[in-house]
């Protein structure tokens, strides 16, 4: 279960590439360690953000018994933040509280990314299995 959310970003967007032009490095590095930063108020972080792919920066936490796993996708002033539920509790699953789980968490971020000031124009997808 997944979903993503798109927003907009003053945060510095300095990629980095090899002498071919091909992306080595992501920008927004300093935006995902805040937004990792912002969600320990809430939830516990339990990695570092660390680079995903060539494309992004990637961080797992851990909220009511479900982990995590979301990556920050620049891409020139627009951000993608896609969150993935990883992993929780057999008796969650039984009682099918992973979705309302997932929901609340989204929530959450919600909150967190909105204390922020260099983020506007937040617009959520929606929910994919």
């Amino acid at each position: 279960m997944y979903r993503t959310l798109e927003f907009k970003s003053e945060y510095p967007d300095e990629w980095q590439f090899d002498q071919e032009d091909n992306p080595i490095g992501p920008g927004s590095r300093e935006l995902a360690d805040e937004i990792a930063a912002r969600l320990a108020e809430y939830a516990s972080v339990i990695s570092s953000v660390e680079q995903h792919s060539y494309y992004g920066w990637g961080f797992e936490t851990r909220y009511e018994n479900c982990t995590f796993y979301q990556v920050l996708n620049p891409a020139d002033g627009d951000c993608y933040f896609t969150i993935q539920c990883l992993g929780y509790w057999l008796r969650k699953l039984l009682f099918k509280k992973p979705r309302q789980t997932f929901g609340r968490y989204c929530d959450v971020v919600d909150q967190a990314l909105r204390r922020i000031p260099q983020i506007s124009d937040l617009k959520w997808g929606d929910f994919r299995s």
